[in-house]
C-alpha cells in the first residue's frame, strides 16, 4: 500500500547461499545414517554472512526501530532454548523477542525459530516482535 512505501524495504536476491566471501562458513556432517539422513547443504549460513552481504554491518539498531515476523500458518511459536543456543553458537549479542498473539511453546516450529533468529541477530539492537 501507498502509505507503507517510505516505511518498508524488501530485500531479495539471496541466492546460491553460502557463499564463502561473505564471512564465516562451517562444514556440517552431513554424511548421515539409516536412522538420520543427511539435511541441507554442507556450509550454513551464519548471521555474519547476511550482514556483508547486504552491507548491515555499518547500521545501528535502535529500540525505537520495531522489527518482526509474521507467522499466517499457525505456527504459534518458537523454541527459547533453541534461540539461547543459537545465541550462544554464532557469538550474536543477546536479544528478546515479545510476541503478540497466541503463543504455544508445545507446538513450536522450526521456522518460527529460525524467523525470529535471525530477525533479532541481522537487525541488532532493535525492538523485536512475533506476532500470530
Amino acid at each position: 500500500p501507498a502509505a507503507l512505501a517510505d516505511k518498508v524495504e524488501f530485500i531479495s536476491g539471496l541466492t546460491m547461499l553460502p557463499a564463502e566471501r561473505y564471512g564465516r562458513t562451517q562444514v556440517l556432517d552431513v554424511s548421515g545414517t539409516a536412522a538420520t539422513p543427511p539435511q541441507g547443504s554442507k556450509l550454513s549460513v551464519v548471521p555474519e554472512t547476511l550482514s556483508n552481504l547486504y552491507g548491515l554491518s555499518a547500521g545501528k539498531g535502535s529500540s525505537k526501530i520495531t522489527q518482526g515476523a509474521v507467522e499466517y500458518q499457525n505456527a504459534p511459536a518458537w523454541l527459547e532454548s533453541d534461540l539461547k543456543a543459537f545465541i550462544t553458537n554464532t557469538g550474536v549479542p543477546s536479544f528478546s523477542v515479545s510476541h503478540t498473539g497466541s503463543f504455544n511453546d508445545l507446538q513450536a516450529f522450526a521456522e518460527s525459530t529460525l524467523d525470529v533468529q535471525y530477525l533479532g541477530s541481522v537487525g541488532a539492537g532493535n525492538t523485536n516482535q512475533y506476532f500470530t
